[in-house]
């Protein structure tokens, strides 16, 4: 049979086409942990935005509650100064 090969020689090629895979199978792994590095580098800054941009909300809100706050004090303080006005000059 013109197809026959030596079984030393067959090995030599399993071994040869074995090595290929292994190149091939570690080849994709690092660019599985390349890219892997990038999406947590990617992870990581939105986490770190994200946390800012609740930091900043809070803040705006904590902002405008005492805005709010204040608007009702002074209101409070106006409707009071305009009863005791009108007790005081006797509009009652």
């Amino acid at each position: 049979m013109p197809d026959d090969i030596p079984l030393r020689d067959h090995l030599a090629i399993l071994a040869m086409l074995q090595t290929e895979l292994d190149n091939e199978r570690d080849r994709r792994y690092a660019e599985v942990n390349v890219e892997r590095e990038k999406a947590l580098k990617i992870k990581e800054t939105a986490d770190s935005e994200a946390l800012k941009l609740a930091r900043d909300i809070q803040t705006y809100k904590d902002e405008k509650s005492n805005q709010l706050r204040i608007a009702m004090m002074t209101n409070a303080v106006t409707m009071v100064a305009a009863g005791a006005a009108i007790v005081t000059h006797g509009f009652s």
